[in-house]
């Protein structure tokens, strides 16, 4: 893969959007994990059109500052769509190198900017779009999620150094994903393969639990569609219940 420098990247407070798919917003969320980041394995990462308000894609994982792991999953969405958008808003963390490396590396197929990597733009997440996403998600959703994290964690039932505990609080939350936008600018699946071979994100593991721990989850709760937000405390105290610790 080329080298691309971002050192000239625009990193503007402001911009505008000429419509659908010229701008994605891409940033992590930490407020389900608790006390530094450590107590609940539920970090959150996901990608807003900012024309549309249009949530593409949303991660609930172990982690979001691994770069190879926030690259997979925005390799997994181009090949989902085959489209990408003009430009990719993000923060400079470290976790966000080598999307942004992959991003221009893919727009430098079509040609239309003498740079490839200024369709990165760097920007502190409090000026990011999907940050305000973020904050809605937390009035309307996040508060009710931790209320029964807190009530695991206070009675007992779950323990932040327990491995056990934490594999079967994230099995208990599930991945969430919308719909995505027919178009942008194409992408080839050779030019997929291509940037997934340089960038090296393949090499991390896409799921977060033993396959022998997952296959029992799915054993005991086989019908997963059908639990709803208000059962995630039950769900929970069903896995940890029935749920042989020799499979650890």
């Amino acid at each position: 893969m080329s080298t691309f420098s971002f050192k000239n990247c625009c990193c503007c407070c402001h911009f505008t959007s000429k419509g659908s798919n010229f701008v994605h917003s891409v940033d992590g969320h930490d407020k389900l994990m608790g006390y530094q980041n450590s107590t609940y394995p539920l970090a959150v990462y996901g990608c807003i059109d900012t024309s549309s308000r249009k949530l593409l894609w949303i991660k609930v994982w172990v982690t979001n500052s691994n770069p190879k792991v926030v690259g997979r999953w925005y390799l997994e969405y181009l090949y989902e769509c085959r489209l990408i958008a003009s430009f990719l808003r993000m923060d400079k963390g470290t976790e966000t190198g080598i999307m942004a490396t992959m991003h221009a590396f893919l727009r430098n197929h079509h040609e239309d900017l003498d740079d490839a990597s200024e369709s990165v733009i760097y920007g502190p997440s409090t000026s990011i779009q999907i940050e305000r996403w973020w904050k809605e998600l937390h009035e309307r959703l996040e508060k009710y999620f931790k209320e029964h994290l807190y009530y695991l964690k206070e009675n007992r039932f779950y323990d932040p150094n327990y491995e056990h505990d934490r594999c079967t609080t994230q099995e208990a939350q599930q991945k969430i994903k919308y719909g995505l936008i027919k178009s942008g600018f194409p992408v080839t699946v050779d030019q997929l393969k291509e940037v997934a071979e340089f960038s090296g994100v393949l090499e991390v593991e896409d799921n977060f639990l033993d396959p022998e721990f997952r296959l029992k989850c799915n054993e005991l709760v086989p019908n997963v569609e059908e639990i709803e937000p208000k059962d995630c405390r039950k769900a929970y105290l069903h896995l940890k219940k029935n749920f042989p610790v020799t499979y650890m």
